[in-house]
């Protein structure tokens, strides 16, 4: 039960977070590219990055995944807006865009998490 109100508790602030932290590239950039989610997506893949590593070397105590890394980031982050993200720009007719969106969230993501992950060793 413990565990499941630390990822409750977790996931409440990541989703607060992915709220107000996805309108900031709008602040600055225009388009149809959904910098939101793009932002919040490789945020979260470096902090995973980060808190994995930091697990791996004993530095994050067992109690804190659950909170931080299922919780939070997991509410933070959102595969399922991505997706949708990319359906609706390929179904508008910008397939460069949405092929863009993917290439860059993957790459990215995948560069950012070892990135994070190579700071903390």
């Amino acid at each position: 039960m413990k565990q499941i109100a630390l990822i409750a508790a977790g996931g409440a602030v990541g989703a607060i977070l992915r709220f107000l932290l996805s309108s900031l590239p709008y602040r600055y950039l225009d388009g149809d590219f959904p910098y939101g989610t793009l932002f919040v997506n490789l945020l979260g893949a470096f902090l995973l990055g980060v808190l994995w590593q930091s697990a791996e070397n004993a530095i994050l105590p067992d109690d804190l995944r659950p909170l931080l890394m299922t919780g939070l980031l997991g509410a933070l982050t959102t595969f399922s807006t991505f997706a949708l993200e990319n359906m609706r720009l390929m179904s508008d007719g910008k397939v460069g865009v949405a092929l863009a969106y993917l290439f860059l969230s993957n790459s990215l993501g995948i560069l950012l998490a070892w990135l994070g992950a190579t700071l903390v060793r």
